[in-house]
């Protein structure tokens, strides 16, 4: 079963130069035909490999980024916060509750001068007030 340079007991891809069956050797073109293929397969594989890597890098990189901002967002909130850059005009719920008509009328300057409002420019002063009803 040996044809003209190849044997018929030989698996596809696969020659024999003798008569012998058990001598079957992968051909040259099928030799380059897998060999490319596993070559493009690693090549991909790695090609992955370090797409993926450098897109974790820039996402860690962009993510403390983004912490750093926000923390520095953070602290300059609070740091506002403390204080409120003017003065808040407040006035206590029951003596707002209790005022006559002609009182509300007075508005806001009636209402300082009958010190009925309390002005607070911090946190701290902001917070003191609450507590005290």
């Amino acid at each position: 079963s040996y044809d003209e340079g190849s044997c018929r007991q030989c698996r596809w891809g696969f020659t024999t130069t003798s008569t012998d069956a058990t001598s079957c050797s992968m051909d040259p073109a099928m030799q380059a035909i897998v060999g490319g293929s596993v070559s493009t397969c690693v090549m991909l594989f790695l090609v992955f490999f370090l797409v993926t890597r450098r897109f974790r890098k820039r996402m860690k990189i962009l993510r403390e980024q983004a912490e750093a901002v926000a923390e520095q967002q953070l602290d300059e909130y609070l740091e506002n916060l403390k204080d409120f850059g003017h003065p808040i005009a407040l006035m206590n719920g029951k003596i707002f509750r209790d005022l006559r008509l002609s009182q509300l009328r007075t508005c806001y300057e009636g209402n300082r001068d009958g010190n009925r409002l309390k002005f607070v420019d911090t946190l701290q002063s902001f917070m003191d007030f609450r507590r005290s009803g």
